[in-house]
């Protein structure tokens, strides 16, 4: 009436094999701000500072490769698409933010050692942040002083400046702001 149960002798399934992950690209992992995206992806590596090499005027132009391109829709959810490649001028960029260590260490390569506090109006963006100063020159006079249309930048807090703007508030330890898209700056 009652049959006695045999204990199953199988053995347990072989794992499978995993797809291995995607070689991550030479260079510097980059994040930068457009009026209307974010892109991040990696600049293929020169041997040059981050800094410095983004202040050569003949450069006009910046590719990311691996992108993840972000749309910024006021109102709405952000559209996300990863692209193998994307290039912008270096006129639409806002500002330059190192996503990784490696990146971030090129980025201080050139950063004058003095620093003062400001909170600063570039297009969309508010960046508190410590502006990189050569010598004792004051905080106004970095528009006309300084060579090149990017700003070095350090302790940066960014944030969106408009409230329905759908972009994540983030804080880093250095970047670059673009001269020509700042509205306005004070101290502080």
């Amino acid at each position: 009436m009652f049959a006695k149960k045999t204990a199953s002798l199988s053995k347990p399934p072989a794992p499978q094999p995993t797809a291995p992950l995607p070689a991550r690209p030479a260079g510097w992992a980059l994040r930068i701000l457009t009026p209307e995206h974010v892109v991040t992806g990696y600049m293929a590596p020169i041997e040059m500072p981050l800094t410095g090499w983004l202040n050569v005027t003949t450069q006009t132009v910046v590719s990311l490769s691996a992108a993840r391109l972000t749309v910024l829709e006021p109102y709405g959810a952000a559209a996300v698409e990863t692209l193998t490649e994307v290039s912008l001028p270096k006129a639409s960029i806002v500002a330059v933010l190192p996503a990784d260590e490696m990146s971030l260490r090129s980025a201080m390569m050139q950063m004058p050692p003095n620093a003062e506090r400001a909170l600063i109006c570039a297009g969309p963006y508010w960046l508190h942040a410590s502006v990189r100063l050569m010598g004792g020159m004051p905080l106004r006079n970095v528009f006309g002083a300084t060579a090149g249309d990017m700003l070095p930048i350090s302790d940066v807090e960014v944030r969106a400046a408009r409230p329905d703007f759908n972009f994540r508030a983030d804080t880093v330890a250095a970047g670059m702001v673009n001269k020509r898209w700042i509205e306005l700056f004070y101290a502080g």
